[in-house]
């Protein structure tokens, strides 16, 4: 499990807070991130985790986010691809979102992700 499992997430958690940073962009795939993150949280509600996103011209694994949930179901990464592709829509497919889903669990996937976010820029 990464980092602990559940105790790595929210140590995780903790880590990004402790930074006092967070980063809001104001342009068509700020905005867009921003809606695929409220919709995942609305309709996966406990079972999604996180979602760390690139900027979109970046990506690993081809993917540009990496959405972390409890449970990698089939019924779970089915709401994940419907909600992919209504942003997708609603912006006339101006932006496209790849993303890995990985279970809180994959303790690599993870950490890939988050030192090509640190690396980057």
């Amino acid at each position: 499990m990464f980092m602990g499992g559940f105790l790595g997430l929210a140590l995780l958690s903790n880590s990004l807070r402790a930074q006092r940073l967070r980063i809001y962009i104001n342009d068509m795939w700020g905005v867009a991130i921003s809606k695929f993150y409220l919709r995942l949280s609305e309709r996966l509600g406990d079972l999604f985790t996180a979602l760390l996103a690139f900027d979109e011209r970046s990506e690993i694994y081809e993917s540009n986010v990496l959405v972390i949930v409890k449970d990698r179901s089939f019924d779970v990464v089915r709401e994940i691809v419907r909600i992919k592709r209504e942003i997708e829509k609603e912006y006339e497919d101006k932006i496209v979102i790849n993303p890995f889903i990985a279970r809180e669990d994959e303790e690599d996937v993870i950490k890939t992700f988050i030192r090509a976010s640190q690396t980057s820029y």
